[in-house]
């Protein structure tokens, strides 16, 4: 059995993940499809992919839904987005888990929602579509009296045969969507399982945290903003410097005399901030935090001060490491308490239902014919009872 992992990583979204040992022993082929020329590995064939008709978006998209013509000599390929590293053996996870004989795609449950429509409703609150979109991809759905029964996928990790027909017809159908419909992916997927009578397994295995294969937090791209103390205020004719996410580094001109300033970073991914150094010897406070652990602040405002004495056009050099919060692992650990609280509550109503059938039963017999008949029987019978 010929196996292929492939990803693919366009412009600075992701940073190639190495492959464990244990997995290159095994006669696997890993390909890294990229657009991006810095993109190099020790463990991945890289190849350069250019489309220019297509965002980066779109070309990651279009080669994890497409493939290429390269990946129909394998009979098993396993698409991992870019930040995931599969820490245990994939041979072992695809002889208990994989059936590509009797499934056309084996992929994961969705770790909380269960429809397109849940989902629709999180990425227009979590802010990864807009209103018009979300509006636009529930439109087509309604017209489409498309029943959203078919549960949710986790687009993630994916096991699929290039060479199936109902494969390849199903994912031009897929990526078809991707282009008129919306770029998330989730959003269309099970609406194509249902026209197309794919065959697809959703095994239910947490994708995040599992046994298997570990979960990388995306880079960002994040915007800092300089702001300088003016008088006993701080001005928020605010400097804005962009994409600092992938060196870790900050130059500031400083641009007005002053004795404080301060940096207030993006921070609607998680982030913390460690590690902090500068080029001169100046107080530096981290605002950021409002727990002592330092790491519960999920989406608080992250915000350095430096102290000391500037002048205008005065340069400082910041180097400092930023990382995301386990908001994920939190929601994970909230969704296993709330699914607990659901069996408790579960169990305590099937068993005021199993009492209620029980006393209803019971009133039943009190109230019979043949209840009223042994009455004295029963009288007897107690009386009996005292005496011994």
């Amino acid at each position: 059995m010929k196996i292929c992992v492939f990803t693919c990583i366009t412009g600075n979204y992701d940073k190639v993940k190495e492959i464990e040992k244990d997995n290159l022993k095994e006669g696997i082929d890993f390909i890294c499809y990229t657009n991006n020329k810095k993109v190099k590995s020790k463990t991945w064939k890289v190849i350069y992919i250019e489309d220019e008709s297509l965002s980066n978006v779109q070309l990651a998209r279009k080669i994890k839904i497409l493939g290429t013509e390269e990946l129909k000599k394998y009979d098993v390929t396993l698409w991992m987005d870019g930040d995931i590293q599969w820490k245990t053996p994939i041979k072992s996870f695809i002889k208990k888990y994989v059936d590509l004989d009797k499934y056309d795609v084996v992929g994961f449950k969705h770790f909380e929602r269960k429809s397109i429509n849940e989902e629709v409703l999180a990425c227009f609150e979590l802010e990864k579509i807009g209103a018009e979109e979300a509006k636009k991809v529930q439109d087509y759905y309604k017209k489409e009296n498309f029943k959203d029964d078919k549960g949710l996928i986790e687009t993630t990790v994916l096991f699929r045969n290039f060479n199936n027909k109902r494969v390849q017809e199903a994912m031009k159908k897929w990526f078809d969507m991707i282009i008129n419909l919306t770029h998330r992916d989730q959003l269309s997927f099970n609406y194509v399982e249902s026209i197309t009578n794919l065959k697809v397994n959703l095994l239910d295995i947490k994708i995040w945290f599992n046994d298997y294969f570990t979960f990388y937090k995306h880079s960002k791209m994040i915007n800092a903003y300089v702001y300088p103390k003016v008088g006993k205020s701080y001005y928020i004719d605010a400097t804005k410097i962009s994409d600092i996410s992938d060196k870790n580094e900050l130059d500031i001109v400083v641009p007005c005399n002053t004795d404080s300033i301060r940096i207030k970073f993006d921070n609607k991914y998680g982030l913390y901030v460690k590690n902090i150094k500068c080029d001169k010897n100046i107080e530096i406070i981290d605002n950021c935090y409002l727990y002592e652990d330092k790491k519960m602040c999920c989406f608080c405002p992250l915000i350095l001060e430096l102290n000391g004495s500037f002048k205008k056009n005065e340069k400082i050099h910041l180097s400092f490491e930023l990382e995301m919060n386990d908001v994920i692992e939190i929601m994970n650990k909230l969704h296993d308490q709330i699914e607990l609280n659901k069996s408790i509550i579960k169990e305590k109503e099937r068993l005021e239902e199993e009492l209620k059938q029980h006393l209803e039963t019971i009133n039943q017999m009190v109230n019979s014919k043949s209840w009223k008949i042994t009455k004295p029987i029963r009288a007897i019978t107690n009386k009996v009872k005292k005496r011994k």
